[in-house]
């Protein structure tokens, strides 16, 4: 209690918490006036009120800075909660973080390494390189006259961080008591990922050993380069590493005019994340543009090692499962794949999820499509609509891994235009399942044949032990849940229509033949089968779009959970 009496004192906490009980009025009043409103104008309400809540976050983040800019990119990445107008807006938040003054930065560098800052660097630059939300980084150059990178963590950061997450915290509190929210949404292990890698971000003696771990990996490969670390001048709250110039991976004007061979660096990005998440299981998290540089020669260099991913031998099994399933263009083994990767809650409904599969894969193939000519701009549209409107989840595991995969296909595919993602992976592929000393993919094809001809062989028992269920009486088919509950409010409306018909029928000529005796009780009785008639052409047009829903639903995605 006497905890929360603090929070509530804090002016930060206040500002943060009022922020997002004003957008919980904000949805429960639409809530409440949607009922009085056309579809079409509900929906478009609804985009309007997503648009406006992002852009007064981002306003609201840029002001305060903070954990707030780090939870927008968070949230940025997370496509399974929040709708396209909520991240497209929030990943603003990548470049838009204010300096902190020169004065402050070297006076936390001076009491990190107990020493005068003249006496450590002999050149220091007031004019950061970047700012992050949990730190900036400056140029220097050392006695001996290595240039050097100092990545310095904001004072007083602790202290805004641990405020922020009790914010968040207690808000997640309240959001979980709103059940359409706390079915869709695991909230507490939204909480602990975003904790975790905060965490991971403080501390950069982590992220040093991240960049040693990584440039160990790629010591034999002489496209790829990882700054030194300077460990005499490096804490949890100082980062010295070496200073490396070149071009932003994107900067594809640039590498022409260099001459540099922009499919070499295509092949040369691709194959070291491979490398990173199929051979080792351990890949560098965050490969924004701003964090891959290309040198003169066209080695690549990686920079930021805050956020890393892991990846276990589990892991790596269904993540082939998954890859075959979508080169084979089998929407039954994506599905399944999906399931072992935990991307599905427990309460899905699985028929949904494998039509919602199909669509995508229709609409990214087609009939013929050669799947090594992939658009991964289109793949990011249909996964993001898929992952948003289906309920999918993204675990804490495959988060990382997911939104870093998207993003060098991205760049691969922009730097190459004829970028052909099977002919990159192929190589690569076998050695997820080699064990030590054993022949690259020998083993993966192995079982892939020996599960086929299983599957095969046991094929008859199944397809007999199914037709005598079904003749028995013991196995029933039943239709998807969604479908069900459709049928059953179509037939319900066509009772209602058939209940108003006979009244109304029943009304109009008891009424025509009391008119000239009981005048009264004749008007009365029409006017109730007019009624009645009335009622019976509204039904109607419910029941037209009722049967226009049953002739649709097997195609197209839901709506958003978050969405009416």
């Amino acid at each position: 209690m006497r905890e929360l009496l603090q929070l509530i004192f804090n002016k930060r906490f206040r500002q943060i918490f009022s922020l997002f009980v004003v957008f919980v009025a904000q949805f429960w009043w639409l809530g409440k006036t949607k009922r009085f409103l056309p579809r079409a104008e509900v929906d478009k309400r609804y985009r309007e009120l997503y648009r406006k809540q992002a852009r007064k976050f981002t306003d609201t983040a840029i002001d305060l800075g903070g954990l707030l800019i780090k939870l927008g990119q968070f949230f940025s990445s997370r496509v399974d909660i929040l709708p396209q107008e909520y991240t497209a807006e929030l990943a603003e938040l990548q470049d838009a973080v204010k300096p902190v003054e020169t004065g402050i930065i070297r006076r936390r560098i001076e009491q990190e390494l107990s020493a005068p800052i003249d006496h450590v660097f002999s050149r220091f630059s007031d004019e950061p390189l970047a700012a992050a939300s949990l730190g900036q980084v400056h140029r220097a150059q050392l006695p001996d006259g290595d240039e050097v990178a100092v990545k310095v963590l904001r004072p007083g950061i602790e202290d805004v961080v641990a405020v922020d997450l009790e914010a968040l915290k207690l808000i997640m509190a309240f959001a979980k008591r709103y059940r359409r929210i706390s079915n869709s949404v695991d909230l507490d292990q939204v909480y602990l990922e975003f904790r975790e890698t905060v965490a991971e971000e403080l501390d950069y003696v982590k992220e040093a050993k991240n960049a040693e771990k990584i440039k160990q990996m790629f010591a034999d490969d002489e496209r790829m380069y990882v700054p030194r670390i300077y460990w005499p001048h490096t804490t949890r709250k100082v980062l010295t590493m070496e200073f490396v110039e070149g071009l932003k991976i994107n900067d594809f004007k640039s590498l022409d005019r260099l001459g540099l061979d922009r499919k070499a660096i295509a092949d040369t990005l691709l194959s070291s994340y491979l490398q990173q998440v199929m051979v080792e299981g351990f890949f560098h998290a965050d490969p924004h543009p701003g964090n891959i540089l290309v040198e003169n020669d066209g080695t690549l260099v990686l920079l930021d090692f805050g956020m890393v991913g892991r990846v276990d031998k589990k892991m790596k099994e269904d993540l082939i499962d998954l890859a075959v399933g979508v080169f084979k263009k089998d929407a039954g083994a994506i599905v399944e794949a999906f399931d072992e990767l935990d991307f599905l809650r427990p309460q899905a409904d699985r028929s949904t999820v494998l039509k919602s599969v199909r669509l995508m894969l229709a609409n990214l193939f087609g009939e013929s499509a050669d799947i090594g000519k992939l658009d991964f701009n289109e793949l990011s549209i249909e996964l993001r609509e898929m992952v948003y409107s289906q309920p999918f989840q993204l675990p804490a595991r495959t988060t990382f891994l997911g939104k870093a995969l998207i993003t060098v296909f991205g760049l691969c595919n922009g730097l190459d235009k004829d970028f052909n993602l099977m002919e990159a992976v192929g190589p690569y592929i076998g050695e997820m399942f080699v064990p030590e000393g054993e022949v690259p993919g020998v083993n993966m094809v192995y079982d892939q044949v020996k599960k086929t001809l299983l599957d095969v062989v046991v094929m008859p028992q199944k397809v007999n032990r199914f037709i005598d269920g079904i003749e028995s009486g013991e196995v029933r088919l039943h239709p998807a849940k969604g479908f069900e509950q459709r049928l059953f409010e179509l037939q319900s409306v066509l009772a209602n229509r058939i209940v108003f018909a006979v009244l109304a029928s029943g009304f109009v000529i008891s009424g025509a033949q009391l008119l000239d005796k009981f005048y009264g009780l004749g008007i009365a009785l029409l006017s109730a089968g007019g009624g009645f008639a009335l009622l019976l052409l509204r039904g109607g047009r419910t029941g037209k779009r009722g049967l226009r829903m049953m002739n649709n639903m097997g195609s197209g995605f839901k709506k958003p959970r978050f969405h009416p």
